[in-house]
């Protein structure tokens, strides 16, 4: 075992590393997230993401010497180190999720729906669930409809895809996916519910079943399908709601990050065009200076 003696010794030899990427590496070693980082590409974040970012800002600016390319730069860096507030505002939120209430089954069967919410597409659940709901109704309606009703063809393909798919095995599902052919062509003058009826028998005779029964059926099988969206929808947002809500002094502090990177953001903005404004020889608003006192209260607000 090596003496203090040695290991001081040892421990002056030592100088760290010794190349740029090592020292580059380093310097990174301790980045939780890089909000303030000046480095355009941290460890873990894509080179082409940065190229594609800076590459457009400067066609869509168009900059014209090293001023205005300076400009460009750190207003696509701005925007960058904006984006990792958001990614890791996104991960403090996920932390959260850490703390269960339910099952790890009950938590795998509605991870998709959760991960949707906590990306703020819950609306994308709400219209497939709308969509489903008019599915349902349009089937509930297709005893009633005159023949001549006509129907959209998304609606009308939906309601034969679901006819089919609702009464038959999953292989025989999976095997029409797979192949991408239509179950059935739309007749010349288009959809009507009286196309649909003639479908819907055509598929009662190769079932050796009623056209009411498998009607009945299929209504059947979509009130479980939108029963079941419904509860998955509401147990995930039960997820989100008891689970995933992080500590509000992390949330308060990168929303503070994030309006200061506004900030940083629009002043940029106003100086690159008033740097082109002048290179154009257009009219340029003086500034005015503003004296202004801010006030916070115990909370900081």
């Amino acid at each position: 075992m090596p003496s203090p003696h040695t290991n001081r010794q040892n421990g002056r030899k030592s100088r760290g590393p010794k190349t740029a990427n090592g020292r580059r590496t380093s310097a990174l070693a301790k980045t939780k997230h890089g909000i303030f980082a000046f480095s355009p590409v941290l460890p873990g974040e894509s080179k082409q993401s940065w190229i594609k970012r800076h590459e457009g800002y400067r066609q869509y600016f168009q900059p014209q010497g090293a001023v205005e390319e300076d400009f460009v730069y750190e207003l696509a860096l701005a925007v960058h180190q904006r984006r990792r507030i958001h990614k890791h505002e996104d991960a403090v939120t996920r932390e959260g999720m850490k703390v269960d209430i339910f099952s790890e089954e009950d938590k795998q069967g509605v991870e998709p729906e959760i991960t949707t919410i906590l990306e703020g597409n819950e609306q994308s659940l709400l219209n497939e669930i709308a969509s489903f709901e008019r599915l349902v109704e349009l089937l509930q309606n297709l005893k009633r409809e005159p023949d001549q009703t006509p129907l959209e063809s998304t609606q009308a393909e939906g309601l034969v895809d679901w006819l089919f798919n609702a009464n038959r095995s999953q292989d025989d599902v999976d095997e029409t996916e797979q192949d991408g052919s239509p179950i059935a062509d739309p007749p010349p003058e288009g959809w009507t519910f009286g196309s649909i009826r003639q479908v819907m028998t055509e598929l009662s005779e190769a079932l050796s079943k009623s056209p009411e029964a498998v009607l009945s059926d299929t209504i059947e099988r979509g009130m479980e399908r939108l029963g079941d969206r419904h509860q998955r929808l509401e147990t995930a947002w039960l997820y989100v709601r008891k689970n995933s809500v992080p500590e509000a002094a992390p949330l308060a502090l990168l929303d503070l990050y994030d309006r200061r990177s506004l900030n940083k953001i629009s002043k940029l903005l106003n100086l690159l065009e008033r740097v082109q404004s002048v290179r154009m020889g257009r009219p340029v608003v003086p500034v005015i200076p503003i004296d202004h006192t801010l006030t916070f209260n115990d909370n900081g607000d």
